[in-house]
Parts: structure tokens; C-alpha cells; sequence
């Protein structure tokens, strides 16, 4: 095999790695919902999900990776979520549903951009920066603020901001 078909190969298995966890996630949130009314909240709100993503961006070997890592994860999250829902019966809105469906379809662009915040300079600080300012408004704009928001946003900022290799 060559490099590159073993690179294809692995960038496959990382992608349904990731659309699992999220399935699994997406599963148990919707769970929460149900039976958990601090974790159901908690998991219903976007802040959450972006500090997910902009893990599994940040940590992803390649911008590529990050964008088909970032996409499979919410994918998964998002059919596991209203698969169970159907499943149990259980209210969910059509608007929430289209939007978290036009999450899913940025996040393989923003988490392209993500990958680079890892870097040097002043472009990766403003990539910081933005994440951590755009995480926090679109929390508030949507869901309205939350004390544990801020510890949301630290873990974010740490993240991001941490000077530790990526592989």
C-alpha cells in the first residue's frame, strides 16, 4: 500500500470513529433531555457542542481531518438525537432541528478554519479570539447566559490557548 492510500485509510477510520462517538453522544443527550434536567440543558445549548468540535478540530492531524472529523461527529450526533427522539416519542421542534442540520453542514468549513488556531502569530490569535467571542454571543443570542457558561468558555480558551503539540 502506499503512503497515501494508508493515509485515505486512516482519515476513513478516524471519520467513523467519529461518527460513532457523535451517534453515541448525540444518543445520550437526547436522553439527558428526557431524564436530566441539568445535563439535558447543559447538552440542548450550542456552547457545549462547540467546545466538542473545536477539540476535535484543534487535535486532528491535518485541516482536512479536522473538517471530515468535525462533520462525521455531528452527523452522528444529529441522527442519533432525532432517531431517539422518534424513537421515545419525544417533543423536538422542526426549527431547532433545521438549525442544528445547518450546524452540521458549516462545521466541516469552520472547523477547516479551527485546525489553524493551533498555530503561531497573529491570524491564529485572531482564529482564537473569534472562537471564544463568537462561542460566547451565539450561547447568549440563542440560549441565554449561564453560569457554567464561563466555565465552558475557560475549557475553550484553554484549548485553544494551550501551548501543548497536536499530532
Amino acid at each position: 500500500m502506499t503512503s497515501k492510500t494508508n493515509s485515505i485509510i486512516k482519515t476513513v477510520i478516524w471519520a467513523i470513529i467519529f461518527l460513532l462517538l457523535g451517534a453515541v453522544i448525540g444518543f445520550v443527550s437526547k436522553w439527558l433531555d428526557l431524564n436530566n434536567e441539568f445535563f439535558g440543558d447543559l447538552f440542548s445549548r450550542i456552547m457545549i457542542w462547540f467546545v466538542l468540535c473545536t477539540s476535535i478540530a484543534v487535535y486532528s492531524k491535518k485541516p482536512i481531518n479536522a473538517a471530515v472529523n468535525v462533520f462525521a461527529f455531528c452527523i452522528g450526533m444529529l441522527t442519533a438525537y432525532y432517531l431517539a427522539a422518534i424513537w421515545w416519542d419525544a417533543v423536538w421542534g422542526k426549527t431547532f432541528m433545521y438549525g442544528w442540520a445547518a450546524f452540521s453542514l458549516c462545521s466541516p468549513f469552520f472547523a477547516f478554519l479551527t485546525w489553524y488556531a493551533k498555530g503561531k502569530g497573529m491570524f491564529a490569535v485572531l482564529l482564537k479570539t473569534g472562537i471564544i467571542l463568537v462561542s460566547f454571543a451565539a450561547e447568549t443570542v440563542l440560549f441565554g447566559f449561564r453560569a457554567y457558561n464561563l466555565l465552558l468558555l475557560a475549557f475553550l480558551a484553554y484549548i485553544l490557548f494551550s501551548s501543548r503539540k497536536c499530532s
